[in-house]
This record gives C-alpha cells, sequence and structure tokens, in this order.
C-alpha cells in the first residue's frame, strides 16, 4: 500500500521529483501540454500525490489545473499499470523511494 502519512511532504515536492525523475522542469508537468512524455510523467505525478498524500480529486484538480474525470483517469490508469506492469512498478516504487529520501525525518 502507497498511502504515506507524512506531513513534509507535498504536492510540489512530488512534481520536483517526478520532473527531474524524467529529466523534464516541474513547470512542465503541470502546463496543458499533450506530449506522450510528458503526459506520462504528470499522470505518475497525480497517482502519486492521490496515494502519498491522500488528496482529493479536487485538491489535485486544482493543483494540476485538470478536471476531475482527467485526473480519475491518470490515477486509474498509472493504478492499473502498476498492477500488471513490472516496468512501472519499478517507476514507481523508486520514486516512492526518491521521495522519502528527500524528505526529513
Amino acid at each position: 500500500d502507497l498511502v504515506i502519512q507524512r506531513n513534509d511532504l507535498k504536492c510540489d515536492k512530488i512534481v520536483a521529483v517526478v520532473a527531474e525523475f524524467f529529466g523534464y522542469s516541474p513547470q512542465q508537468l503541470v502546463t496543458k501540454t499533450r506530449n506522450p512524455h510528458v503526459l506520462l510523467a504528470r499522470q505518475i505525478a497525480e497517482y502519486l500525490a492521490f496515494r502519498l498524500l491522500d488528496c482529493s480529486l479536487i485538491e489535485l484538480e486544482t493543483y494540476f489545473e485538470r478536471d476531475r474525470c482527467t485526473i480519475s483517469y491518470s490515477i486509474d490508469k498509472i493504478s492499473k499499470e502498476y498492477a500488471q506492469n513490472a516496468a512501472m512498478r519499478s517507476r514507481v516504487e523508486s520514486l516512492v523511494r526518491l521521495l522519502l529520501q528527500n524528505s526529513p525525518e
């Protein structure tokens, strides 16, 4: 289970770590681009924010400037890929480790 209760972990931190992991700027992840590579990174950031921060869809909608249906689709997509695809599971778990090691205890 990926839900982690940490007061020091925020959406900004998740976006920054995911962006760096994929070689983008944090700003690229929150823009309206439909570039498939940036889109995947954004979807993973939305998934991690939902799972790790236990954010509501409304909170994520506001932060990522996307509608709830889009956010929900992203979370479902990454969740399914996480369950079925070892490469996706490895990416997500690597990102979680990076987020936790970069967070003060």
